[in-house]
């Protein structure tokens, strides 16, 4: 729960950021991209 929280906090950094400008956009993306990656290995790890 606390990780799905933080990256839900981040997708609403990514999608403030994307106000600011495009190249900040893309870091923003790439942390979240990470975020959900981590994620979804984390879920892979608990069912096995």
């Amino acid at each position: 729960m606390f990780t799905v929280k933080v990256a839900a906090a981040r997708m609403s950094r990514a999608r403030s950021a994307s106000r600011v400008g495009s190249s900040h956009t893309a870091a923003a993306r790439a942390v979240t991209n990470r975020t959900v990656a981590e994620i979804g290995n984390k879920r892979r790890t608990r069912r096995v």
